[in-house]
């Protein structure tokens, strides 16, 4: 939000309200917002006659410049220079000898002015109230995933090495260098670029590091998830409702101008508000929607959708994170191939269907398991697998019988959804819900929206076998896109 204080006398005409008071009164305003309204405040300006709005902000260390913009850079900076915990962390290194920390404002074509050390130890001071008050909040949306990534749990994902050589190289910065600044050991991070490698935790602080206006211009999340085509405006719907953030691709290849001015429409509906777009298609597709899904028909378009994880501002300080994308985008129907699932053909030779595989099928169908204890299903095969059990089908049903002890129709229906997700995982592409363990053994994470897919989507004939049909699943994995950082 940006809000302008207008002040003004008994008379109610407007006054220039005095400068010298302006900082009181916005310490008032930010008791009350981060007080009673638990937000935070990342900046003030006044728009006194005298007073520059261009000015930028700039941190030394040292002579060295290290950060410069608004507040908020200065505290990414302050945040982002060690592990320590930054609710009781000072602002000042307390390590003998360490270069001191100074802010300056610097007014355009002017020169630059050091502020006194009580403003940054004040500023400092803010955030970590801020923390300490939202400490659920910033915990789930970054100290869960940064301390996956610090045990190994994932595969470091590739990143460009030519953007971030080049860019150093112009800047004048050496591996040691940045190495140090990013609080990895050398080898280590030399070995990353050598492999083309980098942990998530360190892409957005090398980004900012060389001045680059994204994460995602360094991070190379590959083109590989598959496109599901949105047959009608409730599965739309669907998507704008459950992703946080959804986008617009577009191609120039196929941009005709039907698709342009479709686009604009479409890009209006995935405004970043999500607790709006839920509000306008809480219910039932909203009238826009609507008839934006009528005007494809006439035109002859259809509407694809796929997940993709890319870096988002939307946490404190403008700090990115990864998360999954939902990405929309129109083509011409003509050039939408229909492709015939891999798991339509994948078992020719499968038994004959009978009678008795409907009873079943009902039977299992009416059995209610939940995503938690496939979960533990899968838990529990990963120790069994540890301890030197192999890794089949014969592992995961003794794995089932101990989640589900004294269950046996609850531990075959569990089982059966849990075969049934593996085939699906062999023949369909299921990039960005499921992540490669760092081992290098096959075994494969599985986000939790996969799990509740999974557990809800009705088992049914799949050539002659009980499994899941794929569209069906993926509506119901992009209905629980909520729960998908928790991988």
């Amino acid at each position: 939000m940006r809000w302008i204080v207008c002040c003004t006398d008994q008379h109610g005409a407007g006054v220039d309200f005095p400068i010298e008071q302006q900082a009181k009164l916005a310490e008032r305003m930010r008791r009350l917002i981060e007080g009673r309204f638990g937000g935070w405040i990342d900046g003030v300006f006044s728009l006194h006659t005298f007073q520059r709005r261009d000015a930028k902000l700039v941190l030394k260390e040292g002579s060295a410049i290290v950060a410069s913009g608004t507040e908020k850079d200065i505290l990414a900076w302050l945040e982002s220079r060690d592990g320590d915990d930054i609710r009781n962390r000072s602002v000042f290194p307390a390590s003998a000898g360490a270069n001191p920390l100074a802010l300056y404002i610097v007014p355009p074509n002017e020169s630059e002015r050091r502020l006194e050390d009580t403003h940054l130890d004040k500023l400092w001071t803010r955030y970590k109230s801020f923390i300490r008050k939202n400490n659920e909040l910033v915990s789930s949306l970054t100290g869960e995933r940064i301390a996956e990534e610090q045990e190994d749990r994932f595969i470091p994902p590739s990143f460009h090495v030519s953007i971030a050589t080049t860019t150093m190289a112009r800047l004048g910065l050496t591996l040691p260098e940045v190495a140090s600044r990013l609080s990895i050991d050398k080898p280590l991070l030399q070995k990353y670029f050598d492999q083309s490698v980098l942990p998530v935790r360190f892409i957005p602080p090398l980004a900012n590091m060389l001045g680059l206006e994204s994460a995602n211009a360094l991070y190379a999340e590959p083109d590989t998830m598959p496109r599901s085509r949105l047959d009608d405006p409730k599965s739309f719907a669907l998507v704008l409702t459950r992703f946080e953030h959804v986008e617009v691709e577009t191609d120039p290849r196929y941009s005709t101008s039907s698709v342009v001015r479709l686009e604009k429409v479409l890009d209006e509906l995935c405004a970043d508000d999500i607790a709006g777009r839920r509000k306008k298609h809480a219910i039932q597709p909203s009238d826009r929607l609507n008839a934006l899904f009528a005007q494809a028909i006439d035109a002859k378009l259809v509407f694809l959708m796929r997940p993709t994880r890319q870096f988002v501002r939307d946490l404190p300080l403008g700090r990115e994170r990864l998360a999954m994308v939902g990405a929309l985008s129109l083509v011409e129907e003509s050039l939408v191939r229909i492709v015939e699932s891999k798991q339509e053909t994948s078992n020719a030779e499968a038994p004959a269907w009978s009678e008795r595989d409907d009873k079943m099928l009902s039977r299992l169908n009416a059995v209610t398991i939940t995503a938690k204890e496939l979960l533990d299903v899968g838990q529990e095969h990963s120790r069994m697998v540890e301890a030197g059990n192999e890794r089949d089908w014969e592992t995961t049903m003794f794995a089932t019988v101990r989640v589900f002890k004294g269950q046996p129709d609850r531990a075959h229906a569990a089982h059966t959804r849990m075969q049934a997700l593996s085939r699906l995982m062999a023949t369909e592409n299921f990039s960005g819900w499921s992540e490669a363990a760092p081992g290098g053994d096959g075994m494969v994470m599985v986000s939790r929206p996969m799990f509740e897919a999974a557990a809800r989507c009705p088992l049914e004939r799949i050539d002659n076998e009980i499994g899941f049909d794929i569209n069906r699943f993926r509506l119901i994995m992009i209905d629980h896109v909520d729960a998908a950082h928790a991988n």
